[in-house]
């Protein structure tokens, strides 16, 4: 009899994982063809990753390699379109609700990894981040594969679980420096249950530690010959300056909270939270080691709004054990309901985001900059068809850019892409990629095509023996909304003028 539950059971859990897996996939195809069918610019940021991975390596100035990786793993299979450099995050988001269902299976049951893989995969984050380039969405996916090694490590104490929680660390760290904060949940779980800190007084959890740490070590390396260079953009971000009580911050990033993971779903998750640590006595393990890694980025970040500011993402990963939380207790208490009515509502929320343009058309709405979510890279693809002309026009000639936006999009979008432009610093600043990889002192009697946004710089002109201008490009989209970028042949670079050279340094990032 023993024999047979077992074999109805592990039927009963591959059926219920074939469904998750389906729903999981059909909702991916569908944000796999909207890439392929409507391919938005890249942003500066997307372009920036692209041109990175033109270069691979251990690091870059902002962020860890991983992402740069994807997308050049990605773009060889199929190019160098915007569908192909975002390719990686619909289907990493596939994987990580799929191991989403392991980590509700194993605190849980099926039926609970069966809601919570569902219910990740339709996140209205997940939705928005799914069809761009980030560096949240490797780290959502190593995030979780973490947090399900330590659910399995609670019921069996194996080495393979201690690796595979060091890889997801270790490989977590090449994604975001954000995965630091994992430990952060680990101290705070250690501490709310006595069986899990038990576990980590093992040897193994060292090695661990270790196994991680060596995954992570060539970009720590890369970081120490590079003057610690994104250790201190990311600690820039922070933005900490004399005014620092910000109560209206934390109300915007609280606010924003409810759009990331849903209106329902937040609402119900700060009320778990609650009733959980009100009566943590009574709580299970599983309810307590899943607000341990809910709560401390929610509060972390909150606190930093309070400070300074928090972008609505830098929370992001709490919702990887909150959602298995909350459906737990739907399903506990009989509230899926609740789960179903957030899927409607999260459905009807990603139709309008991929349809935006559309919709706005069909009811006559008007485009404005606070309505536009494509206002940043709007237009950049029709710039490059402009600056693809210059090229063209001028053979050999390399292209100059002063400001980091520019430089980006018009590398991505200028044919041949430009990989060789140069970054004008005189001031030998560190804000960004570029300036960190300006090499223009080397450029001595070299002609450029400088492209400019703004009035054309005079300490530009004057480093070159001659300067004409070449044409101007302007797109507005809408009122409020503009492009203007102008273009000059910049004859045999002279040099940086002394009065324009001041010692290396670093800058607040931009």
């Amino acid at each position: 009899m023993a024999e047979s539950h077992a074999h109805h059971s592990a039927g009963m859990n591959s059926r219920t994982f074939t469904l998750a897996a389906i729903a999981v996939i059909a909702v991916s195809a569908v944000r796999l063809a909207l890439l392929a069918a409507q391919p938005v610019p890249l942003s500066m940021d997307e372009a920036q990753y692209w041109f990175w991975s033109r270069d691979l390596g251990w690091g870059y100035f902002s962020k860890p390699p991983l992402l740069a990786w994807l997308i050049a793993a990605t773009t060889s299979v199929c190019g160098d379109g915007e569908s192909c450099v975002r390719l990686s995050s619909p289907v990493l988001h596939a994987a990580t609700s799929l191991v989403i269902f392991g980590i509700g299976q194993q605190f849980y049951s099926t039926r609970v990894g069966l809601w919570s893989s569902i219910t990740y995969a339709l996140l209205p984050g997940v939705s928005f981040s799914a069809v761009l380039a980030s560096t949240d969405v490797p780290l959502l996916f190593c995030w979780a594969v973490a947090l399900y090694s330590i659910a399995r490590l609670l019921t069996e104490n194996q080495t393979r679980w201690w690796v595979l929680l060091g890889v997801g660390l270790g490989v977590g760290l090449l994604s975001k420096y954000a995965m630091l904060f994992f430990l952060v949940c680990i101290a705070l779980a250690a501490l709310m249950d006595l069986h899990f800190r038990r576990l980590l007084t093992s040897t193994k959890a060292g090695l661990m530690m270790a196994f991680a740490l060596l995954i992570a070590s060539p970009n720590i390396i890369w970081n120490v010959t590079n003057s610690f260079v994104s250790y201190r953009h990311t600690i820039g971000t922070m933005n900490l300056g004399d005014d620092l009580f910000h109560p209206t911050k934390v109300a915007e990033f609280i606010g924003s909270q409810f759009g990331v993971f849903g209106p329902i779903l937040f609402a119900v998750l700060l009320w778990v939270v609650w009733r959980n640590l009100s009566s943590l006595q009574a709580a299970s393990r599983a309810d307590k080691i899943l607000v341990a890694f809910t709560l401390p980025m929610i509060v972390i970040m909150a606190g930093q709004a309070l400070l300074s500011r928090a972008n609505a993402n830098w929370a992001a990963t709490s919702y990887v054990a909150a959602t298995v939380l909350v459906c737990a207790w739907c399903v506990r208490h009989s509230k899926t309901w609740l789960l179903q009515a957030t899927m409607l509502l999260h459905l009807l929320l990603a139709g309008v985001l991929y349809g935006y343009n559309d919709l706005a058309n069909a009811f006559g709405i008007t485009l404005t900059r606070k309505t536009d979510p494509l206002l940043q890279s709007r237009g950049w693809d029709r710039a490059g068809d402009w600056s693809t002309q210059l090229v063209t026009s001028h053979p050999g000639v390399r292209m100059l850019f002063e400001d980091r936006r520019t430089m980006a999009e018009l590398m991505y979008y200028t044919l041949p892409h430009p990989l060789n432009a140069e970054m004008w610093n005189p001031e030998r600043k560190r804000n960004n990629h570029f300036e960190m990889n300006s090499r223009m002192d080397s450029a001595m009697g070299e002609d450029f095509i400088y492209v400019t946004r703004f009035q054309p710089s005079q300490a530009v002109m004057a480093a070159f023996e001659a300067a004409r201008p070449l044409s101007g490009w302007q797109f507005s989209a809408y009122p409020g909304h503009e492009i203007a970028l102008n273009a000059f042949l910049l004859h045999r670079f002279r040099g940086y003028s002394s009065q324009d050279v001041s010692p290396d340094r670093t800058s607040p990032p931009e």
